[in-house]
Order: structure tokens, then C-alpha cells, then sequence
């Protein structure tokens, strides 16, 4: 009769260990699954990026060419035909001056 019982036992343990076994290699399957899925994801979405990145790299590069020629046809006379003048005599801010500007808040 032990013997019957230590059998019965050996069997389910052994039906436990294999059941175990499946669940085991069935979440090493998934967890496989899941990280190539995610693998590709990123590498298509790096991908994107990567065109989006070139595609604004040359809109800087038109901006940059724009501002330039832009830059250049600025001179004193297209300045001063849109009304900006000539200063005679310019004023400085001394870093020596007594005197301080600053802001007064009334908090009531």
C-alpha cells in the first residue's frame, strides 16, 4: 500500500514538474515573441526618425541660406530708406552711476 501511495505521489509530482516545465517554456515563447515584436517596432520607428530628422536638416540648411541672402542685402542706405537714422551722438549707461533703477510693488 506505501508503495501505491509513493507512486501516486511520484506521478503528480512528476505531472507538477512537467506542467510547470510547459507554463515555463510557453513564458520564454511569449517574452520571445514580445521583445522581437518590440525589436522591430523601434527599428521602423527609428527608422521614421531618421527621415524626418533629414527632412527637417534640409529645411534648416534653406532657412539658413535664406537668412544669409537676406543678411547681405542689408546695408545702411536700404536701412535708412526704411527710416532708421544715424546717431550723432550716442548715449552710454555709465556701470559708475549713484543712481538705481528698479520696480515698487504696493502688496495691500
Amino acid at each position: 500500500m506505501t508503495t501505491i501511495k509513493t507512486q501516486v505521489n511520484n506521478i503528480q509530482e512528476s505531472k507538477i514538474f512537467v506542467w510547470t516545465l510547459v507554463a515555463a517554456i510557453f513564458c520564454g515563447i511569449f517574452t520571445y515573441g514580445y521583445m522581437v515584436r518590440s525589436a522591430i517596432v523601434n527599428v521602423v520607428e527609428r527608422e521614421n526618425i531618421e527621415r524626418q530628422i533629414q527632412t527637417l536638416n534640409s529645411r534648416v540648411l534653406e532657412l539658413e541660406d535664406s537668412y544669409v541672402k537676406i543678411k547681405n542685402k542689408v546695408t545702411l542706405e536700404s536701412a535708412h530708406g526704411d527710416g532708421f537714422v544715424s546717431v550723432n551722438s550716442p548715449i552710454f549707461v555709465s556701470a559708475s552711476a549713484n543712481t538705481s533703477a528698479g520696480l515698487s510693488v504696493n502688496i495691500r
